[in-house]
């Protein structure tokens, strides 16, 4: 599960370097998919962690 999570993390790092990124040149629609990725991971990280699993959705609202 660790590994699991760090990679989550990372990943989820390396989408919300992309959205900042993309945002400042200006490309607002693929920024905001690279938000959504981030914040989904996100939230899948912390459900990871408390427990155990995670849905296997990409829809923010229920992930939350």
């Amino acid at each position: 599960m660790r590994e699991n999570l760090k990679q989550l993390l990372e990943s989820a790092e390396e989408d919300f370097n992309s959205a900042r990124v993309l945002f400042g040149m200006k490309y607002f629609r693929v920024s905001s998919f690279h938000s959504h990725q981030t914040v989904e991971k996100l939230l899948k990280c912390f459900l990871l962690y408390k427990k155990g699993s995670f849905p296997f959705i990409h829809s923010i609202k229920g992930l939350i």
